[in-house]
Formats: C-alpha cells, structure tokens, sequence
C-alpha cells in the first residue's frame, strides 16, 4: 500500500473510531484498533448487513465470515475505498457502526 493510502486509511479509521469534535492522538487510535479489528470491520462495511437492523453478534460475525468470503480482505477494501470516494459522508458513518459492532461481536475474542 502506498504512503498517501495509508496516510489516507489511517484518517478514515481515526474518523471512523472517534465522536465528531473529539480529537486524540494518533497513538489512541493505533492502540485501540489492531489489524483483525480494522479488517473485520472493513468486512462488515463490505457485508449486506445494516446499521438499520439490530444484529445480534453472532449475525455480524457471519456478516463479516461472509464478506470476507464473497470479496476477500483486498476485495473489501476496495468496497470500502470506493464509498469513501463516492459518499464520503455516510461511509464515515457506516464505518462507525462497523468498527463498533465488530468490537462489540468479537469483545470476548479479543480479551483471550
């Protein structure tokens, strides 16, 4: 990945793990978001599953299994890269409820 996307991946996550108005330091971010989060969230920004419907852990966890499945983790990136360009405004939002369903679905994994 090229410095300006990662440059460009690290500022969707920071918006994407922080309240509007909020700002913390890169190291907050960099400690609180590993590589399985960040992937599996991509995987459920990727999946059909939405924010609109209540879903049990389990059910982001098959969202993301099949995400993952469906476009692979480069594939999901790319879903997630396309609607930042395209809708910039609701993929911050939608990446929001990602990174939080998936912390929230895989808490207990990640405790271990």
């Amino acid at each position: 990945m090229a410095r300006d996307q990662c440059d460009a991946f690290a500022l969707v996550m920071l918006n994407a793990c922080h309240t509007p108005g909020e700002r913390p330091g890169v190291w907050s971010v960099v400690k609180g978001m590993t590589a399985s989060i960040a992937i599996r969230a991509e995987a459920l920004f990727a999946s059909l599953l939405q924010e609109s419907t209540a879903s049990s852990p389990a059910q982001v966890r098959a969202a993301v299994v099949d995400a993952l499945l469906r476009h692979g983790v480069t594939g999901c990136a790319t879903v997630v890269a396309a609607e930042f360009g395209d809708h910039p405004d609701l993929a911050i939002r939608r990446m929001r409820w990602a990174v939080k369903a998936v912390r929230s679905a895989y808490a207990r994994q990640q405790r271990r």
